[in-house]
């Protein structure tokens, strides 16, 4: 619907969208409504795995395709003081259970299945393999590479 209605605006554009969420005990979770939920959202994945999982969609001269990819995340066992530190940074406000392991929250993330891409809300790899996009390489060990040195 995003890409579809920017497409609209925008007829002579490629135009390509992204939702994330996270799924823990069969409960998805999207973006914290405010601090207090973003709290209760870590509270409840923390010191457990959960599955994050990222659609895109390219709309392009009427044409649409979508692509989907899963990643499989643990969550260090964290305290309530550790949460709200994090929180305070601002990290977690809009992010799929307020996670976000390009910055702030990399150090209590691990993505033990999955490319970090689809964790951060663009898995470059699927626009390229599902939607055929020319877009730079994107190897798992490079997207590894590049969450290792974010501070995962």
């Amino acid at each position: 619907r995003k890409a579809r209605a920017v497409a609209r605006r925008r007829p002579d554009a490629t135009v390509i969208a992204a939702d994330t969420t996270l799924a823990h005990d069969g409960e998805s979770m999207g973006k914290p409504d405010d601090r207090a939920h973003a709290h209760r959202m870590l509270r409840r994945v923390s010191g457990s795995s959960c599955t994050i999982t990222t659609g895109m969609a390219v709309v392009d001269a009427g044409t649409e395709h979508t692509a989907t990819r899963l990643a499989h995340v643990r969550v260090d066992d964290l305290s309530d003081s550790a949460i709200s530190e994090y929180l305070a940074t601002g990290a977690g406000d809009d992010k799929a259970g307020a996670l976000e392991i390009q910055d702030r929250s990399a150090h209590f993330v691990d993505v033990l299945d999955g490319c970090p891409g689809t964790v951060i809300g663009l898995a470059v790899c699927a626009l390229r393999d599902d939607l055929g996009l020319d877009v730079r390489e994107c190897h798992p060990d490079d997207c590894v590479a590049h969450y290792r040195r974010w501070g995962g």
